[in-house]
């Protein structure tokens, strides 16, 4: 279920284009699970915990494989796929 853990490119959406749910949350490509993965941040003592929130995006392409997620100049986020 979702693949395994090993995790490529990382953002923190900080833009305003895309809707309050996904401000200050935390995305991750999940490359065995072919899906966006989605973190609430939550300050602790020591720094942040990530709380998991519903994934983002799965893809049905069984050779996708995001390497890389950033948002764009116009607001909108990106991701690299090498496929």
């Amino acid at each position: 279920l979702g693949g395994g853990h090993a995790h490529v490119g990382m953002m923190i959406y900080q833009d305003k284009l895309w809707p309050e749910k996904y401000k200050n949350r935390l995305m991750t490509l999940n490359m065995h699970g072919l899906r966006v993965n989605v973190e609430r941040l939550e300050q602790t003592l020591s720094g942040y915990v990530g709380k998991h929130e519903p994934d983002f995006m799965i893809s049905k392409d069984p050779f996708f494989r995001g390497t890389e997620i950033s948002v764009g100049p116009d607001g909108n986020v990106y991701v690299i796929d090498w496929s």
